[in-house]
């Protein structure tokens, strides 16, 4: 469980954005473009459950903005995601309660040594609401399935597929766009 208050700069500018789970472009298919506001609230909840080789993760966050002069908009949005894997090969997330993150996963049989790694498959369902009263920054939901080879517990190979299921942002070029991502990375 997250909570903050944090303040905008002195020139009360404020602009939420996101890209569609892929940082290899620059497009934004939600976008609130700038706006007044003095501050923001963020409250965010994130769960995660292992159980050997299968585990489920989720996060669901709120931003609330503040602006006390009149006629100006405020935005309450939100986002989620629920992502879930298994290891074919039997290995385990670990996770680290001291420092609240997931640690490297340790391969049971390395690539080379008699072995073919360690091999996960996962999927990820995800959204994200920018549009409140006046600020149309849209909304997008998000499917992506992957494959993710472990050679040794030093390396990992990653290929994903993200498919963009709907945009809504009315008045945009980007209006309804659902392009697919194909990206590998290690």
């Amino acid at each position: 469980l997250a909570a903050s208050r944090r303040e905008t700069d002195q020139d009360n500018i404020l602009r939420f954005r996101e890209r569609p789970e892929s940082h290899i472009t620059e497009i934004r298919l939600v976008d609130t473009d700038q706006f007044d506001a003095e501050s923001f609230y963020l409250l965010g909840l994130e769960t995660a459950y292992i159980n050997g080789p299968f585990s489920v993760q989720s996060e669901y966050i709120r931003a609330e903005t503040n602006n006390s002069a009149a006629g100006n908009p405020e935005l309450t949005s939100s986002s989620f995601y629920i992502e879930s894997s298994w290891f074919i090969t039997g290995e385990s997330r670990r996770y680290s309660f001291r420092n609240g993150n997931f640690k490297q996963v340790k391969v049971h049989r390395t690539f080379g040594q008699g072995g073919f790694g360690a091999w996960e498959i996962a999927a990820r369902y995800s959204g994200i609401d920018l549009t409140d009263e006046n600020i149309i920054g849209g909304e997008e939901y998000n499917i992506t399935a992957g494959l993710n080879w472990y050679p040794n517990n030093q390396l990992r190979l990653m290929a994903h597929y993200t498919r963009v299921i709907s945009t809504d942002r009315p008045g945009n070029l980007l209006d309804n766009a659902e392009p697919d991502i194909f990206h590998m990375r290690a």
